[in-house]
């Protein structure tokens, strides 16, 4: 039997659909708590000339959404798609908050570079803290020298309205 307003999702017939229907539960009964958004997945693109910039300038993801708010990125996985040229040297493609060190997600750039189209799915960090009405950036410790092409960025998140801090 499922609380009173929740959302019963069906009964688990395994562990694994055991976890799944809670995920979904958790889900369903989040979504409705006041000042917290839907899951949402947005796909961005990184052009050649900012791939091959993206360790001087920060691509922005996702915009800071404003006092109060908290981005929180659930998953980011990468489609790279070269054209002719294969992108040389570069460091891992990171996803942090705008300013930050430390990364939310990192994208492998052994994959980024290898021939042909890849999918890279994004590895979580060690980043225990949230930001606070900041916007979430990818960028890399070290420029490609060569390549043509793009890189897709799919990353869900969700946004968090808090209360105002008292200080």
């Amino acid at each position: 039997q499922a609380p009173a307003g929740s959302h019963y999702l069906g009964a688990a017939t395994s562990c694994r659909s055991a976890d799944s229907l809670l995920d979904a539960q958790v889900y369903a009964n989040a979504t409705a708590i006041a000042g917290m958004s839907t899951y949402v997945t947005t796909k961005v693109s990184i052009s050649n000339a900012e791939m091959l910039s993206l360790h001087a300038a920060d691509k922005t993801l996702i915009a800071a959404q404003g006092a109060n708010t908290v981005i929180e990125v659930i998953s980011v996985f990468a489609h790279s798609q070269p054209i002719d040229v294969d992108f040389a040297d570069g460091a891992n493609i990171e996803v942090k908050y705008s300013g930050d060190t430390d990364f939310l997600f990192d994208l492998d750039n052994t994959l980024i570079k290898t021939a042909g189209c890849a999918v890279i799915r994004g590895m979580a960090g060690s980043l225990e803290e949230l930001q606070i009405n900041t916007a979430v950036v990818a960028n890399c410790d070290a420029a490609y020298t060569a390549g043509d092409g793009t890189v897709d960025i799919y990353i869900a998140y969700r946004v968090v309205t808090l209360t105002a801090c008292p200080y």
